[in-house]
């Protein structure tokens, strides 16, 4: 490396090719001497998702956000901006579109569905073993997961917190036999490799259903995950299964740095008599958690829409659902039951826990 800030053989090239040079600081519009090149951010990695070539040379131009501190290439297909656009921009205070709470990826679309599901098949399931799990990670627990959906036979089965982003390829043939859905956490721009929530459904070939699209999160509700599917019944009936996940909300400065809004609403939340809703709420009361005296806050809210909309709790509150692996002096902390299976009280008799 040279006092150009160039390595030896690019400038060997740019001697050959003749190219025009500038150094950094005219490319970057400063002065040598200026409190922006002695403390400006140092050149890392480019954190477009469609960048193919992450690496930010000394000497570049960049973008950096005053935001989450990510750096970008100027090119339009990692800034999402013409050289016009970036001309414009003032530097010292710009933020990325993922800081601007642009989301990368599909957002949820409105309801598509109907109260009734005829389908010209005359093979209507009569009886479905199904499967509720928080994995914490998909692509770590495949083959534990594999194993038990062939022991048990299992025929459809909830998965929350698969923490995959739109990279993982080929997760579908790792469950021949099943179809998959699935619904990764939709992420900022910019973030799209960061884990975290995400919803799997997969359904044993053969069984008929549908994806139902319908998004049950309030106004200020910006951590609810749900994912739903319908399967016909005779007589143009119906079934309709959601998938849900509520992670939990901590007061850490990451967490409040994210601005997600997390005032949890049921008013739109399905309630019908052909719902259920199994997954993970994070909530906690007495009517399916034994290990708690008192409802928690999320858990009153839980509570009421169960109590108000006629659905019923399938938990057993004698029976956790959830063991705690910490411990303190060898002794385990406290066993809790965050995960719940909600069916319509008219199907209950349908279901054993």
């Amino acid at each position: 490396m040279s006092h150009t800030g160039e390595t030896r053989a690019r400038m060997e090239k740019i001697r050959k090719l003749k190219r025009p040079w500038t150094c950094g600081f005219c490319r970057l519009g400063i002065e040598p001497d200026s409190p922006q090149s002695a403390n400006g951010p140092a050149p890392g990695q480019c954190m477009a998702a469609k960048c193919r070539n992450r690496k930010i040379r000394r000497g570049d131009d960049f973008l950096s956000c005053t935001g989450c501190l990510g750096q970008l290439h100027k090119q339009r297909k990692c800034s999402n901006m013409t050289t016009g656009e970036i001309s414009n921009i003032d530097r010292a205070s710009w933020k990325c579109e993922g800081c601007l709470g642009v989301m990368a990826g599909e957002q949820p679309s409105e309801e598509t569905t109907t109260p009734t599901f005829k389908v010209k098949s005359s093979n209507y399931i009569s009886r479905l073993t199904i499967l509720q799990w928080n994995c914490d990670h998909l692509l770590a627990k495949v083959e534990e997961l594999r194993s038990y959906l062939e022991r048990r036979d299992i025929d459809i089965f909830f998965i929350q917190e698969t923490k995959l982003i739109s990279n993982d390829k080929g997760v579908e043939a790792k469950f021949p036999g099943y179809t998959i859905k699935r619904r990764d956490r939709l992420q900022p721009k910019g973030k799209e490799g960061n884990r975290g929530g995400g919803l799997l459904i997969g359904i044993k070939k053969g069984i008929p259903f549908r994806v139902a699209n319908i998004d049950l999160r309030g106004r200020e509700d910006g951590i609810t995950e749900s994912l739903s599917i319908e399967v016909p019944l005779r007589n143009g009936q119906k079934i309709r299964f959601t998938n849900l996940y509520i992670p939990p909300i901590r007061n850490t400065e990451s967490e409040n740095n994210r601005q997600r809004g997390s005032v949890i609403t049921t008013t739109r939340w399905p309630c019908q008599p052909y719902d259920c809703v199994f997954g993970d709420f994070n909530a906690h009361a007495p009517v399916w958690d034994k290990s708690y005296e008192e409802a928690d806050h999320r858990g009153e809210i839980i509570d009421d829409w169960i109590r108000g909309t006629g659905m019923i709790s399938l938990n057993d509150p004698e029976f956790p659902t959830r063991t705690d692996r910490s411990s303190d002096n060898n002794r385990r902390i406290k066993d809790t039951s965050p995960d719940i299976s909600v069916v319509h009280s008219s199907m209950a008799d349908r279901f054993t826990f």
